[in-house]
């Protein structure tokens, strides 16, 4: 019996909670140059509408980071994102502060084998990458196709 009153209990708070959630009723994306604001809250995974808890600001740019340091911005920053209760307690305006800072590019590339294949076509397949904003996806890509080739002459 106490078992059953526990579970209760513990189904009783978990929805009120939810029941009186605070509402994301607005978000603001700033100080962003690079990426648009609807790619920025397409990363974080942000609506308006959505339940508003202790975590979500910090989920959401870790989130923006993963994303940032995949397409090469390495230096961002996120000081000043925020969050305010309206007067009643029951919505939340997000303001996301995002400084994407300066790209990181692709200064050399460097191949080290001990194999006996001629890596100079392999060097050469990729020198369109030196000098381009490093982009983690477009890296996997080419070495992907590298592997590829590479796999089709043994």
């Amino acid at each position: 019996m106490i078992h059953l009153n526990k579970k209760i209990l513990l189904f009783s708070l978990i929805f009120s909670l939810t029941l009186f959630a605070q509402k994301i009723e607005k978000i603001e994306v700033n100080n962003n140059r690079v990426f648009s604001d609807g790619e920025i809250l397409k990363w974080a995974v942000l609506n308006e509408g959505q339940n508003f808890y202790p975590g979500i600001i910090d989920t959401s740019l870790s989130r923006i980071s993963t994303n940032l340091i995949s397409n090469g911005y390495f230096n961002f920053i996120f000081e000043g994102t925020q969050f305010e209760l309206s007067s009643d307690s029951q919505k939340v305006s997000l303001l996301l502060n995002v400084d994407e800072g300066q790209p990181t590019f692709v200064k050399e590339i460097f191949f080290k084998t001990s194999d006996s294949v001629n890596i100079d076509d392999f060097i050469s397949s990729l020198n369109y990458l030196k000098g381009e904003i490093f982009n983690r996806y477009e890296i996997e890509i080419s070495i992907n196709s590298l592997l590829t080739d590479f796999e089709s002459l043994c």
